[in-house]
């Protein structure tokens, strides 16, 4: 039977990223100074891309939430608020130019551009989300403050409180969001419709 003499080929991944041939009777004397299993680091796939909306990042925050990820549902909400949403603003640039003052390789004839941000009816509705997560890691405090700032941002308190009273994420501090209720009752110029003003002073186009 005819024997050949054959290179085997040890591959040690190192910091450098490069490949070690050993002739087979110096394989035996390097694997003896080998102690556990080798690792071979193999290339990671990149993450995933955020949202980039408001809305991809709230659905993305509430299926954290049921999957009882309360602190990753928290940055998801505290992310919605920053990214664009259903509020809107348009500006008056100059035609032909960016908003920056740079020329664009497409002229925009109108002269407008426009700006999307979270509306103030979805920042509220993140100030609650947020608030829930607060309650369930234990920050029963931090919770009764953002439901406090979520309640102040809606035109209608009382109808929120009467869903906070039944909404059971808040069982735990039903009896906190009651005293909440009284307390801006009975404080003064306590009006349940003042902010409604609010929805015939929105401006859609604001000029700069």
């Amino acid at each position: 039977r005819s024997t050949m003499s054959a290179l085997v080929v040890a591959a040690i991944v190192g910091t450098a990223g490069f490949v070690v041939t050993s002739p087979p009777h110096l394989m035996a004397s390097r694997c003896a100074h080998i102690s556990g299993p080798v690792r071979v680091r193999m290339s990671e796939s990149a993450p995933p891309p955020g949202p980039k909306t408001y809305e991809e990042a709230e659905k993305l925050g509430l299926s954290l939430f049921q999957a009882g990820d309360f602190e990753s549902a928290l940055r998801a909400f505290e992310d919605a608020k920053k990214l664009p949403g259903a509020g809107y603003d348009v500006i008056r640039v100059q035609p032909g130019m960016g908003a920056q003052g740079v020329t664009s390789q497409s002229p925009n004839p109108r002269g407008l551009q426009e700006s999307r941000f979270a509306s103030p009816a979805q920042l509220a509705i993140a100030e609650y989300n947020i608030a829930c997560c607060l309650l369930k890691m234990g920050s029963k405090e931090d919770a009764l403050d953002k439901l406090e700032a979520f309640v102040a941002g809606t035109d209608n308190p009382g109808r929120q409180f009467e869903r906070m009273i039944k909404d059971p994420d808040l069982a735990e501090i039903r009896q906190e969001i009651l005293a909440m209720q009284e307390k801006m009752q009975a404080s003064e110029g306590w009006n349940p419709f003042a902010k409604m003003k609010k929805l015939l002073d929105v401006p859609f186009v604001e000029w700069k």
